[in-house]
């Protein structure tokens, strides 16, 4: 286990109280019944293992020996439309953090939009936001050791798995041998932690003062598919549109271009490396040719709906494809009407916003 007072006598001075476990079913849901329990910010739960963790889209986290799993209660007094831009805070965070542990990382980690923090083409960390009771718990997973089996190690979905202690030279044998984890191995875990919280604490504040905007040239820095030719599926993995991507704008959404002049922006769906030469397009509609064109696609929080509790979805996955027109009011595929305004539904759920900017 972590030893809890070895890692509060550094980072209680910053506002963080943290739980240690060897293993629990989800760090998320016991900073849930945090939040429920009226506890203060700055709240975190650790775990070397997960029995069910999940990540940003709901999509199983496996969550073997060798990783750090934590999960932190924030109460940030701002509009919820700014709520979603702090999962991109956090990958700064951990890509900031994990820099200043080795400096040979700071030009190997790149930030794939809007959170994955990336070595090349593998999956080093990815981070979860969800809202309950008006509170936000963050959750993050680092692979940091190499687990022990190789079942362990496929974790399936889109990407391979890279490791922290494989990409340095920090001394500490890279993965788990079969007598578990050694002395050293969790030292290096709890500074990884540690290191993270005080670098993700500082970027939290100005986040909280500034905005996204305050942060985003930052985060440009270490954009992974900056001038890439890239391909926007929804979560359900229907096409939504290819561009090159030539920004992320101040409130954390891509901004593809198709053509010198038509601009496309979402937020938070599934974006793919496109091959080259294939040909560019949108999503059924008119080339918008001269316009800057956002459609803004809000992440909401779903708080308790059947199938969806604690489950962090997205905007995108409502979108229609014939919803380009200003000021419109389009239907959900579940019968709600939402226009230019942001109205949350009747069972308090799901936040939809469907806006096009000239």
């Amino acid at each position: 286990m972590l030893k809890e007072a070895r890692i509060n006598a550094q980072v209680a001075g910053e506002g963080y109280s943290v739980r240690c476990f060897d293993e629990i079913m989800s760090t998320n849901e016991l900073v849930k019944e945090a939040i429920k329990a009226d506890q203060e910010e700055g709240y975190v739960v650790t775990a070397l293992c997960q029995g069910a963790g999940y990540g940003r889209t709901g999509h199983e986290w496996k969550s073997p020996l060798g990783g750090l799993y934590f999960s932190l209660l924030l109460r940030p007094d701002l509009p919820v439309e700014q709520l979603p831009t702090l999962s991109q805070v956090s990958s700064l965070a951990i890509r900031d953090a994990l820099g200043d542990m080795d400096a040979s990382l700071n030009e190997k980690l790149r930030i794939k939009w809007p959170n994955d923090v990336m070595c090349g083409s593998s999956k080093l960390a990815g981070i979860s936001l969800e809202q309950a009771d008006g509170a936000v718990c963050m959750g993050v997973g680092i692979n940091v050791f190499q687990p022990m089996t190789m079942q362990e190690r496929q974790v399936g979905g889109k990407y391979t798995p890279a490791y922290v202690s494989e990409l340095c030279n920090w001394g500490v044998i890279p993965y788990i041998e079969a007598r578990g984890m050694s002395t050293a191995q969790h030292l290096l875990i709890e500074q990884v932690l540690i290191t993270v919280l005080m670098r993700f604490g500082a970027l939290y504040q100005e986040w909280r003062g500034g905005g996204f905007a305050s942060l985003r040239e930052r985060y440009l820095r270490h954009l992974a598919l900056l001038g890439k030719e890239v391909t926007v599926e929804n979560l359900a993995g229907e096409f939504f549109a290819q561009g090159k991507v030539v920004n992320v704008n101040e409130v954390g959404q891509l901004v593809l271009r198709d053509a010198p002049t038509n601009y496309s922006c979402g937020s938070w769906g599934v974006v793919l490396r496109r091959k080259t030469g294939s040909p560019i397009r949108f999503a059924r509609g008119p080339p918008y040719a001269g316009r800057f064109c956002v459609l803004a696609a809000i992440r909401a929080f779903p708080t308790g709906n059947a199938g969806q509790a604690g489950i962090m979805h997205t905007l995108c996955r409502y979108i229609r494809e014939d919803c380009f027109a200003e000021d419109c009011e389009r239907q959900t595929q579940d019968g709600r009407h939402l226009g230019r305004a942001c109205r949350p539904s009747s069972d308090g759920g799901m936040r939809r916003l469907y806006r096009l900017c000239a």
